[in-house]
């Protein structure tokens, strides 16, 4: 997929279109900067008109105003009725209803990014559930400071913001100090807000403006456990990124609301939702979570927040690589991936085979690990990677494995992974051939659902690898074009047993780096396979480390 802008042809209509917001400026700049972009429109086949749709309420001062004639004015071979268009917006509507559908102008079939969004009115598999940010949130990533995870804090929930004494979004935020408690549920509120807020206020203002003022907002939530989310004027809330990047769960009070990129994030693993009817039983709900859950919620948020979230960059890429993926998804013809000489068809089911890396120590992890793996359906045998320094070679009756072959293959260490040794065994057997191949660790901690949903992925995707954990980075050579790489940690990974065939290397070093076509900035480049570590000076000059997580099709290589 290649996206071309309209800056310059809209130019000539209205120099209003030159003044964007600060937000919708950053959008812009991260497509153009990304691989995805190009100059020539004959090569592109989604389009991002250069018309500041970000901010849609009319009171606004960054409301732009006739939009529909500004579209009118196009030929019609450019807009046409909105067909491969994608329309960024992160607030809708206005007063009183803020209504959803009332973004001023006739969206046809474009695509909508939309903050906010309702599953009432959603296009599934259309339309893109879109983050609320802030005008000042970073183009790109910037160094900021570290806060410590912990599996218990001072503070159980807390919130602050503004109460709504009047209009929709009111009610839940007036509920919220039936929950206050200085100590353990800080609930903080204030009335002011708009220009009339003294002639709506009521009895409690006063007093919740002084409480209010008393605390700091972002020492609060770095200090509490939950953070709440409720629903303000519309669904969604900067709230909701900010407690991420605090290392505080989200706790969401907004009924309807389609969190952001839900379709490939599952966020019941990093955040809580809880009806809007039951507000008044939030302490007691909250309470009853383990503190080994607390943790992991908590790191799972701060992965999915830098790696999604962290900047406009970011969340502009996520975007994009989702209707990418959704393109390659619902290709009529036969899936299959230039790089590599075979083709994978989505249609049907393939066996499995499980490559299990034990540890060097002896513990019951593997056994563990094992008896995790036995529940996949689908799985015709098992390769146990055994370290040389584990021991004496058992045999496949001692892990009491039934109605699987399982076969043992001595290692150098617990981080090798003999690639060259594994496909010419899986090449053995014709029934195995073609079949999907899930490396697993007995150090690995991903539960029996992560497991399942990583090969759900590459049921959908089988012409790509599909890893828990990686890192991407790019370099630029001498002729300044930047080459994108990725390279997928075997720890948690299934990859089809055509990738091992295009492989020559005897080990792995625990990782595949692949360059992918799609993340290439000039069309012409042509890539190979590689396994190996990553060279010292290459990766000098990549990019912060990221991680993949398991849920989204952003980690498919």
């Amino acid at each position: 997929m290649e996206i071309i802008d309209r800056l310059k042809g809209l130019a000539m209509f209205n120099d209003e279109l030159l003044r964007f917001h600060k937000t919708y400026m950053k959008i812009v700049e991260s497509i153009r900067k990304s691989a995805f972009y190009t100059s020539n429109a004959s090569e592109a086949c989604l389009f991002v008109l250069s018309i500041d749709t970000t901010d849609r309420d009319k009171i606004s001062e960054n409301f732009v105003r006739d939009v529909p004639s500004l579209i009118g004015s196009l030929p019609q071979e450019i807009w046409n009725g909105g067909t491969n268009h994608l329309i960024f917006n992160l607030y809708h509507g206005t007063y009183p209803d803020y209504a959803a559908e009332h973004l001023g102008f006739d969206t046809g079939k474009a695509i909508v990014a939309r903050a906010s969004a309702s599953s009432q009115n959603f296009r599934h598999g259309f339309d893109v559930s879109f983050p609320l940010f802030h005008k000042e949130h970073p183009i790109r990533n910037s160094i900021e400071r570290s806060f410590a995870l912990r599996d218990r804090d001072a503070i159980l929930v807390s919130f602050k913001g503004k109460r709504y004494v009047y209009g929709i979004g009111s009610e839940t935020r007036d509920s919220l100090h039936h929950l206050h408690n200085p100590e353990r549920t800080p609930m903080l509120t204030t009335c002011r807000h708009n220009n009339d807020w003294q002639a709506h206020q009521d009895e409690r203002c006063e007093r919740d403006n002084e409480e209010y003022d008393k605390w700091d907002y972002e020492a609060l939530m770095i200090n509490s456990t939950f953070c709440l989310t409720p629903r303000g004027r519309r669904l969604g809330s900067f709230r909701f990124l900010e407690s991420l990047r605090a290392g505080c769960i989200p706790v969401v009070l907004s009924d309807d609301w389609k969190l952001p990129f839900d379709e490939f994030i599952d966020w019941p693993a990093a955040s809580v939702r809880i009806p809007e009817k039951n507000v008044l039983l939030v302490n007691d709900i909250l309470s009853s979570f383990s503190r080994s859950t607390i943790l992991h919620m908590k790191q799972r948020g701060r992965l999915l927040y830098h790696r999604y979230f962290a900047s406009v960059e970011k969340i502009t890429l996520a975007t994009l690589e989702l209707i990418w993926t959704r393109l390659r998804v619902n290709s009529p013809s036969p899936l299959s991936n230039s790089l590599l000489p075979f083709e994978t068809k989505i249609e049907g089911t393939r066996p499995v085979v499980v490559v299990l890396s034990a540890g060097e120590r002896l513990n019951s992890r593997l056994q563990k690990a094992i008896e995790r793996m036995e529940k996949i359906e689908g799985m015709k045998e098992m390769i146990i990677l055994w370290p040389k320094s584990r021991g004496s070679l058992p045999i496949g009756a001692d892990f009491g494995l039934n109605g699987v072959e399982m076969r043992i293959v001595e290692t150098e260490g617990e981080n090798d992974i003999p690639l060259e040794k594994i496909r010419r065994m899986i090449g053995e057997k014709s029934e195995l051939r073609g079949s999907a191949i899930l490396f697993y660790s007995d150090r690995s901690s991903e539960s029996e659902i992560e497991i399942h949903r990583l090969l759900q992925i590459f049921a959908q995707l089988p012409h790509t690898i599909v890893s828990t954990q990686g890192i991407e980075y790019s370099a630029t050579g001498a002729s300044h074009s930047t080459t994108f790489a990725n390279v997928a940690l075997l720890r948690t990974a299934v990859v089809h047993s055509g990738y091992l065939d295009s492989l020559r290397h005897k080990n792995s070093n625990n990782l595949l780096l692949c360059i992918s076509p799609a993340r290439v900035a000039k069309k012409s480049a042509s890539f190979e396979w590689q396994t190996g570590t990553v060279d010292r000076e290459v990766a000098e000059e990549a990019k912060p480390v990221v991680r993949f997580d398991v849920d989204v099709p952003g980690s498919q290589f």
